[in-house]
């Protein structure tokens, strides 16, 4: 799905509410022009290529709706969906060995195979699930079963392969839900990124542009403003490093225009014209003119060495990323059987985006990110220690609630965590539905012995440091793009399933709307969106597929396994333990906050 800039966690406490009410009833009806054949784009094709029998590279999107949703509103809104995004009426054509593959309208292909073929509509692609019946109980009971039924709803849905006769996207409508509506937006990862699917989400629900602008402008907001003594001397934007979909700062997406270079890194802002002892406005007319060409030569290979020793370290930095990576072998949770049919997905309880900043001020340096990927591999050092062996009995695991007797022997249990991170190329304002990503490794030490959360974070932040600082993500986006523009068949599948099957888990961050979103037309009914959640594609084997996304001033973590018969509650534990590990690092920065005051007074 996905997916390391300025601080944007106030947002929430805007009183703006972002309308995406579509006021066009063309939208009502679903006859379509023929959309245009295309070839894909490099990464679209990656997305495709990486395809094995029984497993599709797929994004799941969930929305909450309140009240319930009819059928006309919804078939409306994906109409209009379809008009402005022609990947929504496309099928995908395989390619060659010298191109690409292709997106070709659904009835131009479904003619070519049969005439007489019945034209596509929009109801083809919508099915409803319902709940099973919850019983009379207390709320909290009955929050509990609601829960429990929708993660079982939500892992067989998204279980399912999506056709190559149809297009690659399916949406789901589960009822029974107590006074809401849930959504899921099923969609081959070839198709977009998660910030490609926002967008024309937040576009077809918004003809008038309104909800896309009030993103833009939020995003726009998180940039930080260029300083004028530098720009003097910045590369061309198109130098410029692309931003990261796991983020800096907050959960605003940054443009790629916004990163700081490698030669604007190192240059200071000097007055060269102002005389020694002396201030701007007080400049000696009688300096000679070679003393100042003198200083000027001075600066200038100063900030040269300054800028040929920064890249020579992200070169040094890329070399080490790269041994590490390949030298790498993963032992845990690897699967030992046949590909899975099912799969299982939970989510978080909801965090503020004052509770994360509390966290930050407490911890001067750490970013939003920092903290969601320490928090990551808390919960998943801790599932690994309930995994482990019981000393009382070594074919049971030490957590006497696993639903299962799979066991984690400390001879398979990695001492480092292999997180893959989609990186953003897109720049800000470019809304084009496709994938403008490329990926980095984040090798996290894992370890059961107790460490204070300044440790946890201190070490979070280092090695996202060293990830930033180096180039392998450019350098893949960099390669993928030069061979699939000669011969994509060049592109080596194996190498790439080599490097792929190390990680344990796709971690992506997609920033959301800081407003709340109405999904709805004025003409039918509108509904308010309560929760917004999304979950990357599943890499391998016995991997994870976590996201983190804000909505509204609220973060969510999501976690999606394979239903395997061993280890059958891996992702509800890591959303668990995830608010778990949050709530400890919240009450530590509570009390280190607490102390400065008293310290302050």
């Amino acid at each position: 799905m996905a997916e390391l800039e300025h601080e944007t966690v106030d947002v929430q406490e805007e009183s703006c509410v972002i309308d995406l009410s579509a006021s066009n009833t063309e939208a009502a009806t679903d006859q379509f022009a023929t959309a245009p054949t295309t070839y894909m784009s490099p990464v679209d094709h990656f997305f495709l290529l990486l395809e094995r029998p029984g497993r599709q590279n797929t994004v799941l999107t969930l929305l909450w709706l309140d009240g319930e949703l009819a059928m006309p509103t919804l078939v409306a809104q994906l109409a209009l969906l379809c008009r402005q995004q022609p990947k929504f009426r496309q099928v995908a054509v395989d390619g060659d060995f010298w191109r690409t593959a292709q997106w070709v309208d659904v009835d131009a292909h479904r003619k070519l195979a049969n005439p007489e073929a019945p034209i596509w509509h929009v109801k083809e692609q919508v099915e409803e699930r319902y709940l099973e019946d919850i019983g009379d109980c207390d709320p909290e009971a009955r929050d509990e079963r609601e829960r429990s039924a929708l993660e079982k709803c939500v892992g067989e849905f998204s279980s399912q392969l999506l056709g190559r006769e149809l297009p690659l996207w399916r949406v789901y409508v589960v009822r029974g839900i107590s006074g809401r509506t849930v959504l899921g937006l099923y969609a081959h990862h070839c198709m977009a990124d998660g910030i490609g699917f926002g967008l024309a989400v937040m576009s077809a629900m918004s003809p008038d542009g309104s909800a896309v602008e009030g993103y833009m402008r939020q995003m726009t907001r998180s940039k930080p403003k260029p300083q004028p003594a530098m720009k003097e001397h910045s590369l061309p934007d198109s130098s410029l490093p692309p931003a990261k979909q796991i983020h800096d700062d907050d959960d605003s997406q940054v443009s790629a225009s916004s990163k700081p270079n490698l030669a604007a890194g190192a240059e200071t802002a000097i007055h060269v014209d102002s005389a020694e002892g002396g201030t701007p406005s007080q400049q000696c007319p009688s300096t000679p003119a070679s003393r100042k060409g003198l200083m000027s030569a001075v600066h200038f290979v100063g900030r040269m060495f300054s800028s040929l020793a920064a890249f020579l370290h992200a070169i040094w930095l890329t070399i080490v990323c790269l041994v590490e990576i390949s030298l790498f072998r993963k032992h845990s949770f690897q699967s030992q059987h046949a590909l899975p049919s099912r799969r299982q997905t939970s989510w978080s309880r909801a965090i503020t985006l004052q509770q994360i900043k509390q966290v930050r001020t407490a911890y001067p340096g750490t970013t939003l990110n920092d903290v969601m990927i320490a928090c990551i591999e808390r919960a998943f050092s801790a599932y690994m220690d309930a995994r482990a062996p019981s000393t009382n009995d070594p074919t049971r695991p030490s957590d006497v609630h696993a639903p299962d007797n799979a066991v984690l022997p400390p001879r398979r249990r990695d001492r480092k965590l292999d997180i893959m991170i989609p990186v953003a190329t897109r720049r800000m304002g470019d809304m084009r539905f496709e994938n403008l990503i490329t990926f980095a490794y984040l090798l996290l030490p894992t370890t059961s012995e107790p460490r204070t959360t300044a440790e946890i974070l201190g070490t979070v932040r280092a090695q996202t440091r060293k990830l930033k600082r180096s180039l392998v993500p450019y350098l893949i986006h960099f390669v993928l793009r030069s061979i699939c523009s000669i011969a994509p068949g060049l592109v080596s599948k194996s190498l790439i399933m080599w490097y792929v099957k190390k990680c344990h888990a796709i971690a992506t961050n997609v920033p959301g709307p800081a407003a709340p979103l109405f999904f709805g037309t004025d003409e039918t009914q509108r509904h308010r969106v309560l929760d917004y959640i999304i979950y990357p594609p599943i890499a391998n084997d016995g991997a994870l597929a976590l996201g983190i996304i804000s909505y509204n001033g609220r973060v969510h973590f999501t976690a999606m396994a394979d239903a395997a018969d061993g280890f059958s509650d891996m992702a509800r534990f890591l959303a668990d333990h995830f608010n778990v590990a949050f709530d400890r690092m919240l009450a530590d920065a509570q009390q280190v906050l607490a102390e400065r005051t008293l310290i302050a007074d």
